[in-house]
């Protein structure tokens, strides 16, 4: 009791060290926030080139990497986003998130090519084909030709958290958030797949 009592009795005649050491705590706080802040910020530049070079090369079109970007950086990087945007009569900074995904849908028809009689007047040759993605309907009539091809497809898409190996949680590389589509037309493939999610 008496060690306590001396050491406020210390603080107590000198002031200035109770000021110094406040300064002290302060600048510690200030600087273990600004390590944190500056530890989160690479970490997000890390993945954004990581997710860079997905796109680069063009690989796992399902399953990418999302790029986590502000808001001056989709201006910079992807003004085609903010142009897009504007024809919808959305304000980039309204947005949290957007995604492109591509696909090409290719089907095989093999069908029988009939005469037939169109308004009871009209000769004509005509050929049809559907299944459950794919409409197809062909009109020739001497030498034009009408052509309506349907197309449909189912696309899901999913943020999900990658577990890293122990040697990836041993260098700290940055957690993995990807965005993975699946889409059910078995006869379309996914070509390109983007995700930004945009903070404030």
């Amino acid at each position: 009791m008496s060690t306590l009592k001396l050491i406020f009795t210390f603080l107590k005649n000198n002031k200035w060290l109770l000021k110094v050491m406040f300064v002290v705590l302060m600048f510690f706080i200030c600087l273990y926030f600004g390590i944190r802040v500056y530890k989160e910020e690479m970490k997000r530049i890390q993945n954004n080139y990581l997710s860079s070079i997905e796109q680069l090369r063009n690989d796992n079109k399902e399953s990418q990497r999302i790029y986590e970007l502000k808001l001056n950086e989709v201006k910079n990087q992807f003004p085609e986003i903010k142009e897009t945007l504007k024809q919808m009569d959305i304000k980039l900074k309204n947005v949290v998130s957007v995604e492109n995904i591509n696909t090409i849908t290719k089907t095989n028809v093999n069908t029988i090519l009939r005469d037939t009689l169109i308004k009871d007047t009209i000769q004509a040759q005509v050929a049809s084909y559907k299944d459950v993605w794919t409409n197809f309907n062909l009109i020739k009539i001497q030498d034009s030709v009408l052509v309506k091809i349907q197309t449909k497809d189912s696309l899901v898409c999913v943020l999900n958290k990658v577990p890293r190996s122990f040697i990836q949680w041993w260098r700290r590389e940055p957690k993995l958030i990807k965005n993975t589509i699946k889409n059910f037309n078995p006869n379309s493939t996914i070509t390109y797949n983007r995700f930004i999610q945009i903070s404030k």
